[in-house]
């Protein structure tokens, strides 16, 4: 038989909560708007405004399968608030890391004082040579001094780089044309995009580890670390620990634990993106700016024949 959500959730309104002296009309006005039904597996939809609890093992199987069941990570932080949020903020990062480029291209070219750079490859191709450049870290492979980073600078840059993925894909789901409209978030545990955030967050953690381990190490001919440094992959770790945390209590439903875990991981969240443009992301991306200038110019291949 066909459950009326309509008349179900009135009723449990009505006969639970109001019976109980949930009086509050905004608690109320929560509860009449919330689609109770999604939140649970599909063979449990007849219970979903029962005054019952639906088997943790059922849950379980059914995420197995791969039926998506969605939990909100917090109601005190509605997705379209932190989105608008933390959008509003990458843009100011965005425009201050454009600026900064803009102005590093006319230092270089105002740089050549004995004669005007003559560009010998186009833009895009050389910027194209230049990220191939930085995919295969060749600098790091190639270089004696360097060639300890390698493992350490490869997977932060790739597990910064999945999990900026994964996070763009999903403050873009409401206006990407590719996503169908049954998209859900948050993701399945066995989701293609969770597992490639959970790898990404792994890649990450264990490279910001191995960068720590490198710069305790003495006489190192690469030079010391700076407040700066130290403070940038402490932040980055803090960042995956406390994500990973989150996602443990939200699968545990520890209440209001999972909450408040949240919240302290938006934060570090927040303070990773307001030092990007102070920190070695900042590097990355002006030596991303230099390298293009050197091919755009023929500067690489003449630095290389000599």
């Amino acid at each position: 038989m066909e459950l009326n959500i309509e008349k179900a959730r009135d009723n449990m309104i009505k006969q639970q909560l109001r019976t109980w002296e949930v009086l509050d009309e905004t608690v109320l006005e929560v509860f009449a708007t919330v689609p109770r039904e999604r939140f649970v597996p599909a063979r449990y939809k007849n219970l979903a405004f029962a005054d019952l609890e639906i088997p943790y093992a059922a849950m379980a199987a059914d995420l197995a399968t791969g039926e998506q069941v969605t939990y909100s990570y917090s109601a005190w932080f509605p997705h379209w608030f932190l989105n608008s949020f933390f959008i509003f903020f990458s843009l100011l990062v965005l425009i201050a890391v454009l600026v900064g480029v803009t102005r590093f291209w006319r230092a270089m070219k105002a740089s050549t004082t004995h004669r005007k750079p003559t560009p010998v490859k186009g833009i895009w191709p050389s910027i194209w040579a230049v990220i191939k450049n930085v995919i295969r870290h060749d600098h790091f492979s190639g270089c004696v001094s360097a060639h300890s980073r390698y493992a350490s600078h490869w997977l932060v840059f790739f597990g910064f780089l999945a999990l900026s993925a994964v996070t763009l894909w999903v403050i873009t789901s409401s206006l990407n044309p590719i996503i169908r409209n049954d998209f859900k978030y948050p993701f399945g545990f066995f989701s293609p995009w969770k597992i490639l955030a959970n790898l990404g967050g792994i890649a990450l953690a264990v490279g910001c580890i191995l960068m720590i381990l490198d710069r305790l190490e003495e006489h190192k001919p690469t030079g010391g670390s700076t407040y700066f440094d130290w403070s940038f992959l402490l932040t980055l770790l803090l960042v995956v620990g406390s994500g990973f945390f989150t996602e443990l209590l939200h699968y545990l439903r520890l209440e209001p634990h999972r909450h408040i875990v949240y919240f302290i991981h938006l934060v570090l969240v927040f303070v990773l993106l307001m030092n990007l443009p102070f920190s070695k992301f900042a590097h990355v991306v002006y030596r991303t700016t230099a390298l293009v200038f050197a091919e755009h110019t023929g500067r690489r291949n003449k630095t290389v024949k000599e």
